[in-house]
């Protein structure tokens, strides 16, 4: 198993902190639109958002957030990163959350 390869699907949960604006959720919006338009699959929560893509995928995604908030004269930014990878296969937000979610 070739450990570098970067096609398994990993799990990465994305929080912009837009610094020095009055009103950062329009710059979170921006961001949120970005990983929209990428067609991974995501999860908009309170704190971050999840998303499913392979490695290079989710760092393309946050070159492009960067790029896109930047674009609309947002100065600085803080964006954390958290990451679930696993060597040999894809991990997903269901595996995790699927049970504890309820019926509407």
């Amino acid at each position: 198993m070739d450990i570098n390869k970067n096609a398994y699907k990993i799990n990465a949960a994305i929080q912009l902190v837009p610094l020095g604006v009055t009103n950062s959720y329009e710059i979170v919006n921006l961001a949120i639109d970005e990983i929209e338009k990428s067609g991974f699959a995501f999860e908009v929560g309170p704190f971050s958002t999840s998303v499913e893509a392979s490695m290079d995928e989710i760092f393309n995604l946050i070159t492009s957030i960067k790029n896109r908030v930047f674009l609309e004269h947002t100065q600085e930014i803080l964006i954390n990163i958290q990451i679930h990878a696993r060597k040999d296969g894809n991990v997903s937000s269901d595996e995790k959350v699927a049970k504890f979610r309820k019926s509407l």
